[in-house]
């Protein structure tokens, strides 16, 4: 069975498929105990976290943190490849290579997973809740998911101004 749990550059990423992810959500709906906070880990986020404690320390108290980007795939592979057989050149170009032919894996970006998860609150008939925004964000998000979403039961607060 393939590891899906892995750390690079000190962060604990969840090496899941988009799909793994929309089920373990699902199932994380059954359970009425506490929020639930996923990060979609870009490169960025690894040097933030390296740099920041803070970032670090607030990114390890999410539930999943998953792969957003080629980058941290590749990280992942190298990784991989070097601790099987450590050849850091070679590795390199064999990690760079399959990255250009998209077989490193695959990626789950927030702005997949979110319009995934839209897709499942209306059929699931789950409430969502946008939280922030600046100005009118949030109101134009909620328009627009109710529009490409029939169905979907949304409320916002922008900060100070909530509504329905």
């Amino acid at each position: 069975m393939k590891k899906t749990k892995r750390s690079l550059l000190g962060v604990e990423i969840d090496e899941l498929k988009g799909k793994e992810v929309v089920e373990k959500v699902k199932g994380w709906t059954k359970d009425k105990g506490k929020a639930k906070v996923i990060a979609t880990v870009y490169s960025e986020f690894l040097v933030e976290a390296d740099e920041n404690k803070d970032f670090k320390r607030v990114l390890d108290k999410t539930d999943m943190r998953v792969v957003d980007g080629a980058l941290v795939l590749g990280g992942l592979r190298y990784q991989e490849m070097n601790e099987r057989v450590p050849r850091l050149v070679g590795n390199g170009l064999r990690v760079g290579w399959r990255g250009l032919r998209g077989e490193n894996g695959e990626t789950v970006t927030g702005v997949w997973l979110f319009e995934r998860l839209m897709e499942e609150a209306v059929r699931q008939g789950w409430k969502v809740f946008l939280l922030g925004g600046f100005g009118e964000t949030s109101k134009k998000l909620k328009e627009k998911l109710e529009k490409d979403h029939p169905g979907l039961e949304i409320e916002y607060d922008a900060g100070g101004q909530s509504a329905r």
